[in-house]
């Protein structure tokens, strides 16, 4: 939260996330400690003794710097990241787990062979020592020895195996999750979150004038029957491209109902003089990007048998005799 030595001259200036009132510097209110959003108490529905401790955690001298305040948007964002934090902690346990057990079985092996190898070095010593007369019962001890240790090794080599639920698989100290990999995952989960009902749209012409862009896009949305007030316009995606290529524009629906209804008339652009050239689609990730690209590639090797192959909620399908047929399924990344 931000500090009080500056917040009235910050909060004139910042919006409610919930009410969309103006937070003037007397307001009861509280910003989030992750987007910086400010909310006023009543539209949380904080109390004034949970308001003041929060103002008090902001002090330097506050006893409970610990306590964090979340808007409601940043809260639902945090909740699914600790649900699957939970999931990778516990994996993350598991695999501990059996990595402890495997490393007290490999100490225990090693412990066997290390003794084999004395007694036959120690065999192998009274041989020569010894009298011809003991010659053939030292040499059949060592072979005894031999046929122990050849059974060890192969003990020690199954021991750095573990069953799974699909099989044999090998275990090495390094196979625990990297945090670099859980830190990639978070972020992808929590990048999938925020994009989840924006869209993207293609062909709408370079300009500097921002007030000329979202006026096209207003009519885009009524063209394909869409309430303006329903869609925002965020602006253009990327840097200026100096080839006169126009850079997409990204849009945000009001939920997902308006998102898909976008979706479904963006299909009908194509009909609409002015718009025949404009197009519509979901704001990917990089790695959902990737899965589309990969996807429509599978398509096109499809369609050199089955030509009626279309992309239908990530698969590709055909209707065969009033039949939906699939011929490739969705893929799960």
């Amino acid at each position: 939260m931000t500090s009080s030595s500056n917040e009235s001259a910050e909060r004139t200036m910042e919006r409610c996330a919930e009410c969309k009132e103006e937070v003037k510097g007397n307001d009861k209110a509280v910003d989030c400690d992750i987007c910086g959003k400010w909310i006023h108490i009543k539209c949380r529905k904080l109390s004034n003794v949970l308001y003041g401790e929060l103002k008090k955690a902001t002090t330097v001298t506050s006893t409970c710097p610990g306590i964090k305040f979340l808007c409601q948007s940043c809260d639902r964002i945090f909740e699914k990241f600790r649900n699957n934090m939970k999931q990778i902690v516990e994996k993350q346990l598991e695999m501990e787990r059996k990595q402890e057990t495997l490393l007290m079985n490999l100490a225990d092996t090693k412990k066997e062979v290390a003794s084999v190898k004395d007694s036959l070095n120690k065999l192998i010593q009274d041989r020569d020592n010894e009298a011809s007369k003991k010659e053939d019962k030292v040499e059949e001890d060592i072979e005894d020895l031999k046929t122990q240790l050849g059974e060890i090794k192969m003990k020690y080599s199954d021991v750095t195996r573990v069953n799974g639920a699909e099989g044999v698989s090998i275990i090495s100290t390094n196979q625990v999750t990297p945090l670099r990999t859980i830190q990639l995952e978070v972020s992808e989960v929590m990048e999938r979150e925020k994009r989840k009902n924006n869209l993207v749209v293609f062909g709408v012409e370079e300009t500097n004038d921002e007030n000329m862009t979202k006026s096209k896009i207003d009519d885009i949305m009524q063209a394909i029957g869409i309430d303006i007030t329903k869609v925002k316009y965020m602006g253009r995606v990327g840097r200026t491209i100096t080839s006169g290529k126009s850079r997409l524009v990204r849009v945000i629906c009001e939920d997902a109902e308006v998102r898909r209804k976008v979706l479904k008339g963006a299909n009908n652009l194509k009909t609409v003089h002015g718009f025949e050239r404009t197009y519509i689609s979901p704001d990917l990730t990089k790695s959902q990007q990737e899965s589309d690209k990969q996807l429509r590639d599978k398509l096109k090797e499809i369609r050199l048998q089955y030509k009626e192959a279309k992309i239908n909620n990530g698969e590709i399908i055909i209707i065969d005799n009033g039949n939906r047929k699939i011929l490739h399924p969705k893929q799960q990344n």
